[in-house]
Order: C-alpha cells, then structure tokens, then sequence
C-alpha cells in the first residue's frame, strides 16, 4: 500500500502563550524563542521525508506562520484560541477536502524527532490503519498517525495516550503502538528542559538551551532538585 498520500499535520499555540509550565526557569521572551526553536527542529526533521506528501501546520501567530512558509508548509488559519484538540481536527478536514488520504499528526515540541522515526510510522501505516506513540512520562500522547486520515479523533491533553487507546477499542480498531524516543520526548516540564539541555543529540533546541545556561539557572534556583535531577 502507498502512502505517498500522507501529510503531517503540526498544531502550533500562540507563541507568547507557549510553555507556561516553564515559568520558574524561562522568562516569557525565552520561552517563546524555545517553542520556535523546537518547531524548526520539527519542521526540519519533517522537511527531509521524502515519503510525506507535505506538512500542514495549524495556527494563528504570525510568528508561526512565517517559520512555517520557510520550511515549505502549507498553513491553516486556526479559528480562535480554540484548542489543541481543534486544531488538529481543522487540519485534518483540510486534508479531507484536499483528498489527502493519510495523516501523521506531530506536535511541534519533540526536537529530537528523526527522521527514521518519521519512516518507521510511515512504514507500520502500510500494515495498520492506526498508529499511536505515548509520551515517555506524562502519560500522554505524541504522534497519532492513520490511514484514512478521518479515524483520527484527537482527544489530546493530560492522560491522552488512555483515551485514544480506549477510544480505537470502542470503534473496534487495533491501533498499533510505537515507542519511539526522540517522538516520547517533548519539552513540557523543567525535567524536560533539563534532560534536553543535557542531550547529546546536536538539535538548534539543545543548543538554544546551552546557550541559555539553562543547567546552572536550574541549579542555582533549586529547580533541579525539584524536577528529581541532582546529578545533572
């Protein structure tokens, strides 16, 4: 089966609304560089696919946008502040209407995404309609791919990776999971900031973070304690 007729589909928020969690070790003007510099590493990353048909990416921030036509996506004007959830959904009417048939739906806070990991979703889309990647720690859920693009249901936020599971259960779909490392791991808590600070993978997030100092802000405010990190 081909799926030279699948899109990535990228959600983004409001810049200035990116990564509250954040706040004790970012100011806002950083956090909002962050989600930019992790929505590059994405968007780069989806750019070298050559089994994608393209990227779509959903957002009303100019700022977004702009990074978003430098890496040849096409953009959806989300309606509104009207939610992660939404987002996802609009894009995926998008493709509908484009009669794009398969979709990969990616957050833009996973830098460390690669693009083997990009191939081997596309690769099981050949063998399952549903595909699901967890998040590595909070429960939630990082990457749902289908084919047809319409078996997506996006009920995304915090224990996401239950819900869809239980939702492709109730439609009688057997969604098949990947763990997949660089995908697992977004950028949503301290612990998260300082584990990709600490990467030795060489992303344009990982140097931002570097160059930030965020490690030793971390240790001299105590958030490394806090986030369970006393050896970083």
């Amino acid at each position: 089966m081909s799926v030279r007729d699948t899109w990535a589909v990228v959600p983004v928020k409001r810049l200035p609304c990116a990564k509250s969690r954040l706040g004790d070790v970012l100011t806002g003007a950083e956090r909002a560089l962050l989600a930019q510099t992790m929505l590059r590493d994405v968007l780069g990353v989806l750019r070298r696919v050559p089994g994608l048909a393209g990227t779509l990416v959903v957002t009303d921030d100019p700022g977004v946008t702009h990074i978003a036509q430098t890496h040849d996506c096409v953009v959806v004007p989300e309606q509104g502040e009207a939610g992660l959830n939404a987002a996802v959904m609009r894009g995926i009417a998008w493709l509908h209407h484009a009669r794009q048939d398969g979709v990969i739906v990616l957050p833009g806070d996973v830098p460390l995404v690669t693009k083997d990991e990009i191939e081997q979703v596309l690769a099981a889309l050949c063998e399952s309609v549903l595909i699901l990647a967890p998040a590595k720690r909070d429960g939630g859920t990082n990457l749902i791919a289908a084919r047809p693009s319409g078996l997506v249901v996006a009920q995304f936020g915090e224990a996401s990776f239950r819900r869809h599971l239980r939702d492709a259960q109730a439609r009688g779909i057997d969604a098949h999971v990947l763990h997949l490392s660089g995908i697992g791991s977004d950028v949503d808590g301290p612990r998260d900031l300082a584990e990709h600070a600490g990467s030795d993978r060489s992303t344009l997030t990982s140097e931002l973070l570097r160059r930030l100092n965020v490690i030793t802000r971390m240790r001299e405010t105590g958030s490394l304690t806090a986030a369970g990190l006393l050896h970083v």
